[in-house]
């Protein structure tokens, strides 16, 4: 046989060798290839492959890169000797776990019997680019003060025998895994599920801060003696936001498979780290809800390989918890199939709302991943009313089931009727295009397994510093050379290597080159499916949104396509497409125009994918003018919405785009147009009459007060912000978190108003609050020492430093860590503007200060 034919019949029996068992697959290769030795040889070359890949991704992607860099180091690169003695005032006792780049020891601080865990780089790995990271974990890992959060106490840098190790000091637990600890209690169902609730806590509050930890697993959740599972093991985190400005991942690099193979989500198994954001982290809580509840994983691991693993959590469904146990059926089935969807827009958008889900289930109220039936509102009414629905029973019975009888009877005559119609239209066609669509398939996805292959194996191979352009180029070479005759299964192979790598290169001068092999991938299937087919619209807007260039008539043309396909609940555009194709041509006023008509007729309310509706709202208003965009606002509110979060959600982008500071649409001549529509909206007569309403009015009031200080209305301001503080104090259950926010803003609006006391009565009024609403783990742990930093800065200002400094002591007492060392980093700066130096280096040897404080200028260089 020729080249191309071994290359195809070597991809055959490879995909079905990976169905043998280890020990056995020589013997049947042997067989197979039937004494053809370059076709064996082509099929153990690749089984050879995915075993590299197998050994290097089994176990957490920080492992390999820290075994890789330990051979890189040489023998300088183990873990130091614990005999050394202490490292900056700890004792170090006994290993007690260890990672590919760092290890952590068991220790004791010096002067006490206070027992950590102390979290040391390996001696010949310290970097430039590892230490800056794991300087930056420990910074970032600070700020996280929660009790389901394992917490770091102190960070720094020892001296080692090739150079600085750096280090950071945390919390030592000791318990069992999740898992282990629930069996060994014996735990019910509700109590999993509370405990469940107690870990989404502790990844929401993260979150909250920017951080995602993308290697949620039962091994790095351990529940203490006190029964509070603590979340561990940030090690390749990503930081959506850090001092860089953008998002990072400690310790990996970007276009790797970070975490553990088999609680992957579909985007980390396709190293899509664009993509990686809250929702991947709620993906991996469904899986440990279903190991947790069912016992078992959703979907089979023993004996696949890595690449079968990684395809696996790709494109294989995962089997229903309920199918695994019958009592998980109904609420908690629903919940873990609504985390583990494989398109991340189709999960719960944040772990709140997972977390919510499952508190209304352990509250027998309805979840929202799925609204109740009739059925279950009966059920919750009987629970509820046990007596009064006993008296009715029996006589509803009879007539419901009647009832239901007949109404049945006569549904499924009419479906089966209408499904036999159906059935005869199409089962031609489907017949027709069923065997080439799955062959289009076939081929797709063992293109798409040879090359992300071959590239694991390079990363294993030690040639992981692959750039993404030389992936790209590399991926149209294979694609040329992989011997596909469908040319639309190679442009589908284009589109999906580029719409998954290609953004890298979007911010870059190589953006071109990308666009350009994108261009390649578009033309190969509008040549092959024709420029209507949901493939070619797919990766059309996925060029169109990659143009650095200006294409209005492209934009255009995919904006009208676009538009209407939001409402199609079904229809895949509109569910990828996640940015907005803005117009800039000043020309096609009137076609945006039009179109944001289209869009207020059909109206965002019944839209399956919010986001994608609010972004295309914006897009169009990007080209209006400023009336028409504030019209246009106060038209949507008029209409009623399907759910009161979506008009929250929708209200709230509505007032941020009018407001945005890149467009400047609150100008002078436009303030009062914005705020008649802000009041329609507080009055009710622009805000739909739903459960919704109410936290529009106050998002309404908030953009109110905003835009006010903005324009120099700060009477419009102060007066919105009290209503706002006045409507919260009086609810049922306060929220006391806004409060203190909205207090905070009513102070520097006082202040600029040039009444300082009156700001500083207002801070008072709040501090004055009894401290248990200040208590940890209420999220108003940092505010209090926020509140009283604020109002050491107003007294500063009015040349009282003696208050000032009292309110910075008082201040380093807070709750949260992050906030005592901006105290006590103000009060140096305090002290230092007083000339009192001495004070200053007192409190930098009492090891007060953080690395990152210099001394500011003195007072008196200021003033020359």
């Amino acid at each position: 046989m020729d080249e191309r034919e071994l290359h195809q019949r070597a991809g055959e029996l490879f995909l079905e060798a990976l169905r043998i068992p280890p020990e056995g697959r020589e013997a049947w290769v042997e067989q197979a290839a039937g004494g053809d030795q370059p076709l064996a040889g082509a099929v153990r070359d690749l089984l050879f492959h995915d075993d590299a890949a197998h050994a290097l991704l089994e176990r957490p992607l920080s492992d390999s890169l820290g075994q890789a860099l330990r051979g890189l180091a040489g023998p300088d690169a183990g873990p130091p000797d614990p005999a050394v003695g202490a490292i900056d005032g700890y004792e170090l006792r006994d290993v007690v776990g260890e990672g590919g780049t760092s290890v952590v020891y068991r220790a004791v601080q010096s002067g006490t019997t206070r027992e950590v865990a102390l979290k040391l780089l390996r001696p010949g790995l310290a970097t430039p680019q590892i230490v800056r990271r794991l300087s930056n974990e420990a910074e970032v890992l600070g700020q996280l003060d929660h009790p389901a959060i394992a917490r770091v106490f102190d960070a720094g840098s020892a001296v080692g025998p090739t150079g600085p190790l750096p280090y950071i000091v945390m919390e030592l637990v000791h318990g069992p895994p999740v898992t282990e600890w629930a069996e060994r209690h014996e735990l019910d169902t509700a109590a999993r599920v509370a405990l469940l609730v107690s870990i989404c806590e502790g990844v929401e509050h993260a979150h909250n801060r920017g951080v995602i930890h993308r290697d949620i697993k039962p091994a790095n959740i351990v529940v203490d003696e006190h029964g509070q599972p603590k979340l561990l093991d940030f090690g390749v985190a990503r930081l959506l936001t850090c001092p860089g400005g953008a998002a990072e991942t400690m310790l990996t690099a970007p276009g790797e498979l970070v975490g553990t193979v088999a609680w992957m989500s579909p985007e980390q198994a396709l190293a899509d780290g664009t993509q990686l954001d809250a929702r991947s982290d709620v993906y991996a809580l469904g899986l440990l809800t279903f190991r947790l509840l069912a016992g078992v994983m959703p979907y089979e691991t023993q004996g696949l390989s890595t690449r079968e693993l990684l395809l696996q959590a790709i494109q294989v469904a995962p089997r229903r918890l309920g199918s695994v146990d019958e009592r998980l059926r109904g609420d908690l089935d629903t919940i873990v199939d609504r985390c583990l969807r494989k398109r991340p827009e189709d999960r719960y958008g944040s772990v709140a709302q997972l977390r919510v889900d499952l508190q209304h289930w352990l509250a027998d109220e309805p979840i929202a991943a799925r609204p109740p039936t009739t059925l279950e509102l009966v059920r919750r009414l009987v629970r509820t009313h046990r007596v009064a629905s006993a008296m009715t029973a029996v006589g509803l019975l009879a007539l419901v089931v009647l009832l239901v009888q007949q109404s049945l009877a006569r549904a499924r005559i009419s479906d089966a009727l209408q499904l036999a119609t159906d059935a005869r239209q199409t089962a031609e066609a489907a017949l027709a295009g069923r065997a080439a669509r799955a062959e289009q398939e076939r081929q797709l996805s063992w293109a798409i397994a040879a090359f992300l292959g071959d590239s694991v194996t390079r990363t294993a191979g030690g040639s992981g510093d692959e750039t993404v352009l030389e992936l790209l180029e590399r991926a149209s070479k294979f694609n040329n050379q992989a011997f596909i005759d469908d040319r639309g299964v190679r442009g589908a192979f284009l589109a999906t290597i580029y719409k998954t790598y290609g953004r890298a290169l979007l911010s870059s001068t190589l953006g071109a080159k990308a666009v350009a092999r994108m261009r390649e991938a578009v033309e190969l299937l509008e040549e092959a499916y024709g420029p209507e087919d949901d493939r070619t619209l797919a990766a059309a807007v996925a060029l169109a949104c990659r143009q650095d260039e200006a294409l209005s008539e492209r934009q255009l043309h995919v904006l009208t396509l676009l538009v209407p396909a939001v409402f199609e609940r079904d229809h895949p555009v509109a569910k990828e497409a996640r940015v907005v194709l803005a117009l800039h041509d000043p020309d096609r006023e009137a076609a945006a125009q039009q179109m944001l008509a289209l869009l207020e007729n059909t109206y965002v309310a019944d839209a399956p994918d919010m986001h994608l509706a609010l972004d295309i709202w914006r897009g169009l208003c990007s080209v209006v003018p400023v009336e028409r965009r504030i019209a246009a606002a106060q038209e949507t509110f008029l209409l009623p919405f399907v759910s009161p979060p979506r008009q929250v959600q929708f209200a709230r982008g509505l007032l941020e785009s009018l407001i945005r500071e890149q467009n400047e649409a609150v100008t002078a001549q436009h303030w009062l147009s914005f705020v008649a529509l802000v009041q329609g909206i507080l009055d009710g007569s622009c805000a739909a009459r739903s459960s919704g309403s109410w936290t529009v009015r106050r998002s309404a009031r908030e953009y109110l007060a905003r835009a006010s200080v903005a324009q120099g209305q700060l009477g419009e301001a102060r007066l919105q912000l009290q209503r706002l503080i006045d409507d919260e104090v009086r609810r049922q259950h306060p929220g006391w978190l806004q409060i203190v926010a909205f207090s905070q803003r009513l102070a520097q609006v006082w202040w600029l108003e040039e009444q300082p006391a009156q700001a500083l009565a207002t801070l008072d009024h709040v501090l004055a609050m009894p401290d248990e609403r200040f208590e940890r783990g209420r999220g108003l742990g940092s505010r209090k020492g926020n509140l009283l930093m604020q109002r050491a800065r107003f007294l500063e200002q009015l040349e009282r430093p003696a208050g000032a400094e009292a309110a910075l002591l008082a201040a380093t007492d807070a709750l949260d860590w992050n906030t005592r060392d901006d105290a006590w980093d103000a009060l140096a700066d305090l002290l230092w503007r007083q000339g009192l130096t001495e004070r200053v280096n007192a409190l930098r040897n009492a090891k007060h200060l953080s690395r990152r404080w210099t001394p500011p200028e003195l007072a008196s260089d200021g003033d020359a």
